[in-house]
């Protein structure tokens, strides 16, 4: 019972409860709805467990927990509403598996799986709708209404990126991306920010472990670099060149600070000298102690 007191663990409860929620929200208790719900949760996670399996068998990959893909699996179910075909959950469900685990530096994955999935699900023109994070009830505090799902996100999910240490990330990027927007797109930012789908990002993808700075100087910049580039890729969006802005802007960010803490053992990789032959060491020859017999 105490394991399910860890974050990690209080996470994937979260996730259950608002992926229940949603589909709930979406067609009530359709029963054609809920197995093509479980139909698409299960090309989501079991083709990675099976490829997860079989190269662990192999010996190409260590053990790694399994909550990190019930994760994964569960917020890009979070992602891609319903309506999507099913070859899309499948096709998630092959390459997240391989890009968390064949990707990845000493300190973990380079970028946040989910976010990697759901940019290269967008090259082909299948784009996250972020359903599960935010959905009706709303309530008119906001332009456009905030979400009902606030209530659920901000203190469970807000716990987890509490005991991770990882708010001073949520708090900066919130600054940056309304500052930003204020300047950029000259409009109200309070619409995107507090609707529901921008703190979910922040408080469960954002602040991942593995992919985002555990030091404090690192994470105030990291933050404001990840609100920055949320607008830039919603500006670039208005003008045409149109990148999902919050998987675009984490991938982006994820990847710039994997590389910027991992500098150091890669340049020792690339400066590291070929290998020189090696030359036996010439044995020692060891006069006997014993006296030669006189002629």
């Amino acid at each position: 019972m105490k394991a399910w007191k860890s974050p990690i663990r209080i996470l994937i409860v979260f996730l259950i409860v608002l992926s229940v929620w949603a589909s709930f929200n979406w067609d009530g208790l359709n029963p054609l709805f809920w197995l093509n719900q479980l139909f698409h949760f299960f090309l989501l996670i079991v083709p990675g467990f099976a490829i997860y399996q079989l190269t662990l068998r192999l010996k190409l990959i260590k053990p790694t927990r399994w909550e990190h893909r019930l994760i994964t699996s569960l917020i890009l179910f979070l992602l891609f509403d319903p309506i999507f075909p099913w070859w899309v959950f499948l096709t998630l469900g092959l390459i997240t598996e391989p890009l968390q685990r064949w990707f990845r530096v000493p300190t973990g994955p380079i970028i946040n799986p989910a976010a990697l999935a759901a940019i290269g699900l967008s090259l082909v023109g299948q784009f996250p709708t972020w359903w599960g994070t935010n959905f009706s009830p709303r309530l008119d505090i906001i332009p456009g209404g905030m979400s009902a799902v606030m209530f659920l996100t901000v203190p469970v999910a807000g716990y987890v990126a509490y005991k991770y240490r990882k708010l001073q990330i949520v708090a900066t990027a919130l600054v940056a991306f309304a500052v930003a927007y204020l300047l950029v797109v000259r409009s109200n930012p309070l619409g995107i920010m507090f609707e529901g789908t921008f703190v979910f990002f922040l408080l469960v993808m954002a602040i991942e472990p593995k992919t985002s700075p555990a030091l404090q100087k690192q994470q105030w910049l990291y933050g404001a670099l990840l609100g920055l580039l949320v607008v830039l890729f919603i500006e670039a969006g208005l003008l045409g060149i149109w990148i999902e802005p919050y998987a675009g802007a984490l991938v982006v960010i994820n990847l710039f600070f994997s590389l910027y803490r991992n500098k150091t053992l890669l340049l020792a990789k690339l400066k590291k000298s070929p290998t020189q032959p090696t030359v036996p060491t010439p044995v020692p020859v060891v006069q006997s102690s014993a006296q030669t017999p006189l002629a």
